[in-house]
């Protein structure tokens, strides 16, 4: 990423623009289709469960996805193997440390994925060391299915409407002092 950021702020202002605009369209691609509304619809029905469906609902999610974890990523399914632990239970799972993490992050993506056609993305690295993180299409359509039913619809608003938000991306270099900013 740091040769195409450093690629980026060496083109000129227009070129930039050009550039930045195809990664916004290349985003809503990733987060956006058809499908969105429903899973904002869904999303917003889940504000109205009653105690009982958000444990029934968790429960079966969290069976889930200690089943995919446990037999699907090398790294745990490696580590179950050996240990003969019952994984269905989340407290035989052992805490993960962040050094494992990074040491280890390609063998905690699932064994039916192909990095290539995920998306990646990293954390902030505010505790001083950034994690990579890859993601299906799917998971992120549903993550952004859901800020817009908690982030947005929750506001009256919705992505179609003219709205700002607050955020930080380094669009010009840090070493220039002159404008186009």
């Amino acid at each position: 990423m740091g040769l195409a950021i450093g690629l980026y702020h060496r083109l000129p202002p227009p070129l930039r623009s050009a550039v930045a605009s195809s990664r916004g369209w290349y985003l809503r691609w990733w987060r956006y289709d058809r499908d969105t509304e429903a899973l904002v619809d869904e999303a917003l029905a889940r504000d109205y469960w009653s105690r009982d469906q958000w444990e029934a609902w968790q429960r079966t999610a969290l069976a889930g996805l200690l089943e995919r974890a446990a037999t699907s990523t090398p790294y745990y399914s490696s580590s179950f193997r050996s240990d003969r632990v019952d994984w269905r239970s989340l407290e035989n799972w052992p805490v993960l440390e962040k050094s494992v993490l990074k040491a280890n992050a390609g063998r905690f993506v699932a064994d039916d994925c192909n990095t290539s056609r995920m998306f990646h993305d990293h954390t902030s690295g505010t505790t001083g060391s950034a994690l990579d993180i890859w993601l299906t299409r799917e998971t992120v359509k549903r993550w952004y299915a859901l800020f817009e039913a908690r982030c947005r619809r929750w506001y009256g608003v919705s992505r179609h409407d003219r709205w700002a938000i607050l955020g930080g991306q380094v669009v010009v270099p840090a070493r220039q002092k002159r404008p186009p900013f």
